[in-house]
């Protein structure tokens, strides 16, 4: 969490994007803490638990590259269509 909140501050990321990986955040604890308590981790819950480090250095990126100048807009992958249909999830 410090690694993050401190990397947005340095990097001057725009306050809706701290707040959207802050949320991120509190999601990953809970799921962690879901994970903790069943210990069970089953490959969809493996991938769901990957997933937030990609949509919080998307979003981070994006907004880096934005207050450089450059166009640029952060979309997780289901919005733009790329879904997994199997129950393969790890290579969804």
């Amino acid at each position: 969490r410090n690694l993050h909140l401190s990397t947005m501050e340095e990097l001057e990321v725009e306050a809706s994007v701290v707040e959207e990986v802050t949320q991120l955040l509190d999601e990953l604890l809970q799921l962690l803490t879901g994970i903790s308590i069943l210990q069970e981790l089953t490959p969809r819950m493996r991938s769901n638990l990957v997933s937030y480090g990609e949509r919080m250095s998307t979003r981070i990126f994006a907004s880096f590259l934005c207050q450089q100048g450059v166009r640029a807009e952060q979309m997780d992958s289901w919005r733009i269509g790329f879904v997994s249909s199997d129950e393969d999830f790890e290579n969804g």
